[in-house]
């Protein structure tokens, strides 16, 4: 799989712990994120439009993927089709 669109996190103005677990998990896997620090009222809208109530919220290009845990099933699913060697 091609990861040219890369993955967006999401997050608000202030830290949590899930946002930067998901942000080191995309990295580790060596794929590239870019992360997006939004104010209240864009997190709320784009809470709404994914019908998410928690951060992060994870994109691939423009699939939504959900959250940290979410993240990790997608993952590890799409790195099977990947060939090694």
């Amino acid at each position: 799989m091609s990861d040219e669109v890369g993955f967006v996190i999401i997050k608000g103005h202030y830290y949590c712990s899930w946002c930067e677990a998901a942000a080191d998990f995309i990295e580790e896997r060596g794929f590239t994120h870019v992360t997006r620090v939004v104010g209240r009222d864009k997190l709320m809208e784009e809470g709404s439009r994914a019908r998410m109530c928690t951060v992060p919220i994870i994109y691939h290009g423009v699939h939504l993927v959900g959250g940290h845990k979410e993240l990790i099933a997608y993952l590890n699913e799409i790195r099977v089709d990947i060939p090694t060697g």
